[in-house]
C-alpha cells in the first residue's frame, strides 16, 4: 500500500512539473521592433516590379498589394534580425528615388509578422 501512494505522489509531482514546462513563446518586443512600410506608386509594371524587387532584396515579410484606381498601395514589415539598419535605410532611399514612387512611409508595426517568403 505504502509503494502505491509513493508511486502516485511521484507520478503526481512529476505531473506538475511537466505541466509548468511549454513551448516557449517569444515576448512581443520582437513584434514591436518591425517596421511597417507604405508604398504609395504609380500602377505601372515596371513601377511595381522596381518596388517589389527592393523590398524583397531586404527580405520584407508579409508584402501586400492594393489597387486604388492608377494608385499602388504596396506594404512590407521589416525586423532587425533580417534587415540590418543601415541596410533598411539604404532600401527606403532607393525607394524614394524609384521614378514613379510617390511616397514612402514608414510606422511601427503593431501586427505579427507572418513568414511570406
Amino acid at each position: 500500500m505504502k509503494r502505491r501512494f509513493s508511486f502516485l505522489r511521484a507520478s503526481f509531482a512529476l505531473l506538475i512539473a511537466l505541466s509548468g514546462c511549454g513551448p516557449f513563446i517569444p515576448s512581443d518586443s520582437t513584434a514591436t521592433d518591425s517596421s511597417l512600410v507604405t508604398i504609395e506608386c504609380r500602377d505601372a509594371a515596371d513601377v511595381r516590379q522596381s518596388v517589389l524587387m527592393l523590398l524583397r532584396s531586404g527580405q520584407g515579410k508579409d508584402i501586400s498589394i492594393g489597387s486604388d484606381g492608377s494608385f499602388l498601395q504596396i506594404t512590407a514589415a521589416f525586423t532587425p534580425i533580417y534587415t540590418p539598419s543601415e541596410r533598411f535605410a539604404h532600401i527606403l532611399e532607393d525607394l524614394n528615388h524609384v521614378n514613379g514612387v510617390i511616397h514612402v512611409d514608414v510606422v511601427e508595426n503593431r501586427r505579427p509578422i507572418r513568414q511570406n517568403f
